[in-house]
């Protein structure tokens, strides 16, 4: 049974090892590192990055009224700061979808970092 446990850590350990040295997962941390500067502090506020998948950054926002806010009006402005400060290949496309808790737990995780 402790063979077979110790078997499956490592195959856990090795699906993760290759999640976190895929090349989306550092350039979706780059996104992160340059959110703010990128978006502006208004957007950022209702908006956060989600997942990276070839190219195409998946927007999380707080609420319907944001969403519609972001999308239209935003948007062109995003994806410029974004390739802008990560290069014209790294975010391609910006796609918005409402995901009020990925927003709240986004504004706790920076405001702990903020107060430390």
């Amino acid at each position: 049974c402790e063979g077979t446990a110790s078997l499956i850590a490592d195959d856990v350990m090795a699906i993760i090892r290759t999640r976190i040295e895929s090349p989306e997962i550092r350039l979706r941390g780059r996104v992160v590192r340059e959110w703010l500067d990128a978006v502006g502090a208004t957007v950022a506020a209702h908006a956060t990055p989600g997942s990276l998948r070839q190219g195409v950054l998946i927007v999380d926002v707080d609420s319907p009224v944001w969403l519609s806010e972001i999308s239209r009006m935003h948007s062109r402005a995003m994806l410029a700061g974004l390739q802008q400060r990560l290069g014209p290949n790294v975010v391609t496309r910006l796609s918005f979808k409402v995901d009020a808790a990925a927003v709240k737990i986004w504004r706790s995780h920076g405001e702990s970092n903020s107060a430390s």
